[in-house]
This record gives C-alpha cells, structure tokens and sequence, in this order.
C-alpha cells in the first residue's frame, strides 16, 4: 500500500484521492494481500458498486463502528519524502488519504502525526524538536499518542505511540517493536520509516529541504 502511495505522489505530485482508489481498487481486484478488514471491506463494498465515500461509512458502521486501525499510518509515509509538499500541508493530506478507508477520526489523525515525525526527522530534528513541534502544531492528536497503549495493539493511536517508544527509548527499536507486535507486525512498519528518516536526518544534514 505505501508503494501505491508512492506511485501515485510520484505522478500527481499530491494526496489525489480519486487516483488512491483507482489504485487500490486495481489492486484489490487483483494481488492484494494483508490488507487488514477494513480496507478489504471497503473495497469489497466498492466493487460491489457503493462510491468511494458510502463504502467508507458503510464499512465503518458494519465494523460495529471501529475503524481505528493503524494501516493509513503504515502506508502514508513516503508523503513526508515529497519535499514539495510543504509541511503545513502534510496533516491534511494524511487524514484525507486515511479517510479512503478509515472512516474513524483516530485513524486520519495518527496518520498525521506520522507523516510529521518522519518529515522531522528527516530534518534531523531531535526528539525533544519533535514533541515540542507536535504539541504546537497537533496538540490534540499528539496527547492522544500519548495517552494509548504500548504494546501488539493495532488501534491507530496504540500503534503510533508503540513506534516512537521503540525509536526513542530502545537500543534496536526495530527489534523491539517486532517483539512487541508479534504476528500481527503493527508497528514495525512504523518503526522501520522512522528510522529510515533518521538516518538521513543524521548523515545528510541539510539535505533534505521542504518547502
């Protein structure tokens, strides 16, 4: 999914959610695997005939009104890659891709705060810049991060928190997160884009210049 992403950053230059579900609609209808529920039941509900929005909602609502997952979060980060999209404009984006699937507003919200911390990073920002940062600019979506879980939960917030704590207070976070997550592996995606980030922030000070 975060290929998909990508492919279509890399030819609309933006979060163009008609393209996304094109996509994925293509891709669900042909080799998509692991998808998790929702995007199933989503995209079930689609090539059944419901428009993009009502299969949202009505995925939504035949989940018993549980669509918190943490898979926007997994695949929105190459958007914070794209240095022509500015970083005022990266929480709107990520909640508009989430909202494809996720009708739930934990979901876009946690998709956010991932697409920020990884456009931080790759800064080189520290973790002190980055709390300070999301408290500013996404007080409420961040305290929510901050108030979930840590642990093998796929609930969108659970998992967002569970990756910053394996990043910022562990010797192999990838590791760790993988220990956490066991089989169900929520996290470690997560995890592996924040490191991906920093390294980059770190060796290439300066080199990564948004808008």
């Amino acid at each position: 999914m975060a290929t998909i992403v990508a492919n279509s950053l890399a030819e609309k230059r933006t979060i163009d959610k008609s393209d996304l579900v094109a996509r994925y609609t293509r891709w669900a209808s042909n080799n998509a695997f692991d998808t998790g529920p929702t995007f199933a039941l989503v995209f079930g509900l689609i090539k059944e005939g419901l428009d993009s929005s009502r299969a949202t909602k009505a995925a939504h609502e035949k989940l018993g009104n549980k669509s918190a997952g943490c898979a926007p979060a997994q695949r929105i980060t190459p958007l914070a890659a794209c240095s022509y999209v500015p970083t005022s404009r990266l929480s709107q984006l990520a909640r508009d891709e989430a909202a494809i699937t996720h009708y739930d507003k934990a979901a876009g919200d946690a998709s956010a705060i991932v697409t920020l911390i990884c456009r931080y990073l790759l800064c080189g920002w520290s973790v002190e810049e980055i709390d300070a940062a999301l408290n500013r600019v996404e007080p409420n979506a961040w305290l929510a991060v901050n108030q979930a879980s840590i642990g093998p939960s796929g609930l969108s917030n659970d998992t967002v928190r569970t990756a910053w704590f394996c990043l910022t207070n562990t010797d192999d976070p990838l590791s760790h997160a993988t220990n956490l997550a066991g089989e169900q592996n929520y996290a470690p995606p997560i995890v592996g884009a924040f490191l991906a980030a920093q390294e980059i922030g770190r060796t290439s000070p300066g080199h990564f210049r948004p808008h």
